[in-house]
């Protein structure tokens, strides 16, 4: 239903209780920009199981599957890529017989440099 990078989120809110929806789209936004996907981009294209990472050089890329690239529309690529070049490969495979995606496929490391 989410996927938190630097500088942005993306996020179904539809999947937040009505009662907590402002409240916590208001905390998003306070330092991020707001993306926000619909249930069949969520549910069916995958769109919220992306992930920021750098790469050796230390930019930022977005990796996702093909199918999350094409769910998107053309504003949340461009928004998106604003944060990071738009990296995608064919995850059909995974998609459609493990349930998950490129998020899903990748471990992060959250330790502190040397």
């Amino acid at each position: 239903m989410m996927s938190v990078g630097e500088g942005f989120v993306v996020v179904c809110s539809d999947c937040i209780v009505p009662a907590d929806r402002a409240r916590v789209l208001g905390a998003l936004s306070v330092d991020r920009e707001v993306i926000e996907i619909s249930m069949a981009q969520m549910e069916r294209g995958f769109c919220g199981n992306i992930l920021q990472l750098k790469n050796g050089s230390g930019e930022h890329v977005i990796a996702m599957s093909s199918t999350a690239f094409h769910a998107f529309t053309s504003d949340q690529r461009e928004r998106l890529s604003a944060h990071g070049k738009l990296l995608h490969a064919d995850l059909s495979t995974i998609e459609s017989v493990g349930g998950g995606s490129a998020r899903c496929m990748l471990a992060e490391i959250f330790l502190p440099r040397a």
